[in-house]
């Protein structure tokens, strides 16, 4: 659910507003913490959400800067309103945990005005209409906030004639990368540790704590020296600074001055020993000591300069790899939420961070800027990661099988992800549905196949049927012509003289043809000589079958064509005319 703006009842500067500031997020405080302002570092401004103290809201802050910004801006506002005809009010907003205090706004959150004092090169960058990164994240934040349509960003002293401004629109990268940003401010915040204030070290001298050397030298007797002494405080202050790690600025500070110390103890012990020169007796002994303490000193010196350096360079290799230690920790904590190591390489040069930094402290702030940054970068990346497996656990399921490539697919934009992924299931689902209407296709030609075959298989019975009846109807009336015969003639007389040649008259019978039933294609031919090849050793011509009562249909060259259907009739024709020859009655 999207958070509501909410307009709250305070007077800008007062101890309320200011109270209010800490306890949100607030535009002029977006700069700082996306490491773009050049006034607060992103670590001051996570010291002062955590304890409550920052320069921001000291009293010079509050004189130097807040109550002078706001009469010059009390001065600005009605020019603005008059160039620009509306009406413009001061007044604080918030939208969740982000906040901006603006220095103008009309009614209805149309328009908001964001002033800033003169300055010669600001103004100069909004004549030219490019607004500094560093003045950028208040402006989208006020937008983000008040949903207003713009910002008209202000550079004046008060006076129409001192006066640039320009109009900033929402952008919604910008919106993004500030909503990002505190996220992970809120995060570093949560886990922000005050560093703890360096021990207090016990030191038996300082150099400000040796006393001075002294020695007075009288014919061959050193009347006083203390050089001994002096010996014993700055061998004890040597030995302490020695023995103290190099790790903070103030660290290095010290080595540094121990060693400058050095040199200038070394010439002061020079003239010492230069004033003892002309004594003899025990003033050799003092001389001796001399000798020694410098020679310890020149040592001490070349050892603090050389750990000084090979230590500085060591603690920045530290700084940089503990930043690199970090990130690579923020991202193996991102890859086991997504459950397999999806996450892209991210650049990140901590290196950079040290180059041009005076100090440690400031090398710490711009590793720790870029470190959240990066974090930001890794984290933008892990939503959309999540984003497309949600997706596909969702919506693909049962196609995972065709993203054997996830590991770099997940990486894709949202959209374009989904786009190549749905393009993908269709593609499937395509090759799928071609794949069954093949099989389907392939079972009808088998079905189709089946039942020409069983018709075949049904015409051949039948065929065979009907040939069996005709010739068993064939057989049965030859017998009882035979009986019919058998009966009527009377037996023959015996005669001793050979009978008579009887004459045969041949009593030609009507053929008879048994119906067959037609086969299924009416339309199938067949020659002469395939008729003559189907009843053969036998054969017929085409007036022999035109007697039996079948004409030819149709001719292919010199050859005519006959139904095929009508073969079986055919047979059963000659078969009958054939019975009918066995039959031929003696006259």
């Amino acid at each position: 659910m999207e958070p509501e703006t909410i307009v709250h009842n305070l007077i800008q500067g007062t101890p309320e507003w200011l109270q209010f500031r800490l306890s949100h997020f607030g535009a002029s405080e977006a700069a700082a913490m996306l490491g773009l302002s050049t006034k607060v570092k992103r670590t001051e401004l996570l010291h002062a959400k955590h304890t409550g103290i920052a320069k921001e809201y000291s009293d010079w802050f509050q004189s130097n800067v807040l109550d002078r910004g706001h009469e010059v801006e009390a001065k600005a506002r009605p020019i603005i309103a008059r160039i620009f005809d509306i009406e413009l009010a001061p007044v604080t907003c918030s939208r969740g945990k982000l906040s901006a205090s603006t220095d103008g706004i009309t009614m209805f959150h149309e328009t908001v005005m964001e002033h800033k004092q003169w300055n010669e090169a600001l103004a100069a960058a909004v004549r030219a209409k490019e607004l500094p990164d560093e003045f950028m994240p208040q402006c989208q934040q006020a937008l983000l906030v008040t949903q207003a349509d713009r910002v008209i960003f202000v550079v004046s002293d008060g006076t129409e004639e001192n006066m640039e401004y320009m109009e900033v629109l929402p952008d919604p990268a910008w919106a993004q990368r500030i909503e990002a940003g505190w996220d992970q401010f809120e995060k570093d915040l949560a886990a922000y540790v005050p560093a703890e204030p360096e021990p207090m070290k016990v030191v038996g001298h300082s150099p400000d704590l040796l006393p001075a050397i002294r020695s007075s030298v009288k014919g061959e007797l050193v009347l006083e020296s203390n050089i001994k002494e002096w010996e014993e405080a700055a061998l004890a202050y040597i030995q302490n600074v020695r023995n103290h790690e190099l790790v903070t600025d103030e660290d290095f500070a010290n080595a540094d001055a121990a060693a400058r110390w050095c040199d200038t103890s070394k010439t002061t012990l020079l003239g010492v020993r230069a004033n003892l020169m002309g004594a003899t007796g025990d003033v050799n002994t003092a001389i001796g000591t001399l000798d020694r303490i410098m020679a310890e000193l020149d040592q001490t010196r070349i050892a603090f300069n050389n750990a000084s350096t090979k230590r500085k360079e060591a603690r920045k290799a530290e700084i940089v790899a503990e930043g690199v230690a970090k990130f690579k920790e923020h991202v193996a904590g991102l890859n086991t939420l997504l459950g397999k190591d999806y996450m892209p390489t991210i650049p990140v040069d901590f290196g950079s961070c040290t180059k041009n930094k005076r100090s440690f402290a400031n090398m710490i702030d711009a590793r720790d800027t870029m470190l959240a940054n990066a974090k930001i970068q890794a984290d933008d990346k892990f939503k959309g990661i999540m984003s497309n497996m949600t997706w596909l656990r969702e919506n693909a399921r049962e196609y995972i099988h065709l993203f054997a490539d996830t590991a770099t697919l997940v990486l894709k934009a949202p959209d374009d992800f989904k786009a190549q992924a749905e393009n993908r299931i269709a593609a499937h689902k395509a090759e799928q549905a071609r794949k069954e209407e093949e099989a389907r296709a392939e079972i009808r030609r088998q079905e189709e196949a089946r039942a020409q075959a069983a018709l075949r298989a049904d015409e051949d019975r039948i065929r065979r049927e009907a040939e069996e009846k005709a010739r068993a109807d064939m057989r049965a009336e030859q017998a009882a012509q035979q009986q019919a015969q058998a009966a009527a003639d009377p037996a023959p007389a015996p005669s001793p003289a050979r009978a008579p040649q009887p004459q045969f008259t041949a009593v030609a019978r009507p053929i008879t043809v048994n119906p067959v039933p037609p086969a299924a294609n009416d339309d199938a031919r067949m020659k002469l000589g395939d008729i003559c090849a189907r009843i053969a050793p036998m054969s017929i011509t085409a007036d022999g079958l035109a007697e039996l009562g079948f004409e030819p249909v149709s001719t292919a060259g010199n050859a005519k064509l006959f139904r095929e259907t009508d073969f079986p009739r055919m047979v059963a024709a000659m078969t009958e005319r054939l019975s009918q020859a066995a039959n031929l009655q003696v006259a």
